[in-house]
């Protein structure tokens, strides 16, 4: 077999596996992309309809559109009132 034959099947499996991986990425960023614009709609929504009053929101404006996480509670935490 000639040798640059063997490299040629070598460059395709390469870019074929250079593809999937680009692909998978792609996949993975748009479907975490897609879960916190869906979690976070309302978010979205406030600081979008604020955009359209006043074109440029500073820090200042964006946290008070976004509300901390709860927190979450462990029912160790919770004092026992037996």
């Amino acid at each position: 077999m000639l040798p640059w034959v063997s490299g040629h099947c070598d460059r395709e499996d390469t870019a074929r596996e250079l593809d999937c991986a680009a692909r998978k990425a792609v996949a993975t960023a748009l479907s975490s992309a897609s879960e916190i614009l869906t979690t976070k709609r309302e978010v979205l929504e406030r600081c979008a309809a604020q955009l359209l009053v006043k074109e440029i929101l500073d820090s200042n404006d964006l946290s008070g559109n976004i509300k901390p996480a709860p927190t979450e509670v462990r029912m160790a935490d919770v004092p026992c009132i037996c």
